[in-house]
């Protein structure tokens, strides 16, 4: 929670406070805090964190879907050049047939 960002605002309105053991800080939630306000954090976390996982995933088939694209039109462009390939080749094998048919 504390990397997100409103993270240790959110944990002050929770009811968590910021307490020092061994020169290390530490969060620890209040003996005073009401059991509703701790079971709405737990909500709101609950409901951000499946939001996060949304957006990872779209963000992953995203990520996906322009590989699979690259990949895709790179194909295409290979499969261009093979027949633009074939095709001057042959038209240079007609042009060889009728100037040896013009002989």
């Amino acid at each position: 929670v504390l990397a997100c960002r409103g993270g240790e605002e959110f944990l002050n309105a929770a009811g968590w406070r910021k307490v020092a053991l061994d020169y290390e800080g530490y969060y620890r939630c209040e003996d005073t805090v009401p059991i509703a306000t701790l079971r709405c954090a737990e909500d709101v976390l609950r409901k951000n964190l499946q939001l996060c996982r949304e957006k990872t995933e779209r963000h992953e088939r995203a990520k996906t879907k322009e590989k699979d694209d690259a990949a895709r039109q790179k194909e295409e462009a290979r499969r261009a050049i093979e027949e633009d390939k074939t095709r001057r080749r042959e038209a240079e094998e007609r042009k060889r047939a009728a100037k040896a048919a013009a002989s």
